[in-house]
């Protein structure tokens, strides 16, 4: 998919062409950060890296391009750390406080 020339969708970037499925057998495309591949290595190692989608499969005009915009708990990982470490130093004792994870805007 490559927007109209000047339209909105070339300023946000390429996770602006396509959406998440939330079912990921919908999935058809990936993204992937490419350097220009038609220069020297100094140069190459200076050059900035784009975000591109790639078609994992054909993909009919008319067709919503997909892809996984990664986890929808991006700090999960952190939270789970975050859990572990509050239950080993709980391990034993009255615990007063404990971590709540709530999704961002809801009370």
């Amino acid at each position: 998919h490559v927007p109209l020339a000047g339209a909105a969708a070339w300023g946000f970037g390429a996770g602006a062409m396509a959406n998440d499925p939330r079912d990921k057998r919908r999935t058809n495309a990936l993204l992937a950060f490419v350097k220009p591949a038609a220069v020297g290595k100094a140069v190459a190692d200076l050059a900035v890296v784009r975000p591109v989608l790639l078609a994992t499969r054909q993909i009919e005009p008319g067709e919503e391009v997909f892809y996984s915009y990664g986890s929808n708990k991006p700090f999960e990982r952190l939270r789970q750390a975050l859990q572990a470490a509050q239950q080993k130093e709980a391990k034993g004792k009255q615990i007063g406080c404990k971590l709540v994870w709530r999704e961002h805007g809801v009370i």
